[in-house]
């Protein structure tokens, strides 16, 4: 669990090779679908932090989430976590529902943070002006049966965020379809 952390940590400070060797992950420009402008996960991230799941066109998987994610969303948004989906080779613009939809084009985002599968998230603390990640992996721990769902980890680490409580676990492993294929 430990050498996790600290590889999961190492990835903020790890420079984005096309600029100058130091541009941190947050601080890299994303496409914004929506408004067709150009983002950083640093400037739209809430007063309190950011969600970024990571999805891919066609994965039976985000639709099976779909409701969960707007959930969280719904509930969230108010309490300073903004919500953002980074399309993996997908331009296809979306409908104004209260995500960023980003597009990591030549997938530089994802490779940093290590996305592997769709839809897999990242819980970044905007705390005290220093964006980080304070958890990565799964949304809950059942995939196909909402009801059947006894861990919904996201939940819980944004509450331990907003709480200001330390997160356990840190990491887990997603669900989902792979991205690379």
């Amino acid at each position: 669990m430990i050498p996790v952390f600290f590889y999961i940590f190492s990835l903020f400070s790890a420079p984005y090779p096309a600029a100058n060797h130091q541009t941190p992950v947050t601080d890299i420009p994303l496409k914004e679908l929506t408004s067709d402008s150009t983002v950083t996960l640093q400037q739209i991230s809430g007063n309190k932090g950011l969600v970024v799941i990571f999805v891919k066109k066609n994965c039976p998987y985000n639709k099976h989430y779909e409701e969960r994610i707007n959930t969280l969303k719904d509930t969230y948004s108010s309490k300073g976590i903004n919500f953002a989906k980074v399309c993996y080779k997908d331009t296809v613009k979306r409908a104004s529902d209260g995500f960023f939809h980003l597009y990591d084009g030549e997938n530089i985002v994802q490779e940093l943070l290590g996305a592997e599968k769709s839809p897999e998230v990242f819980l970044f603390s905007n705390l005290y002006n220093n964006i980080r990640v304070v958890y990565h992996g799964a949304i809950d721990n059942n995939p196909l049966l909402p009801s059947d769902v006894s861990r919904s980890y996201l939940r819980e680490a944004i509450q331990n965020l907003l709480n200001r409580r330390k997160q356990n676990p840190i990491t887990t492993s997603p669900y989902g379809c792979y991205l690379k294929n």
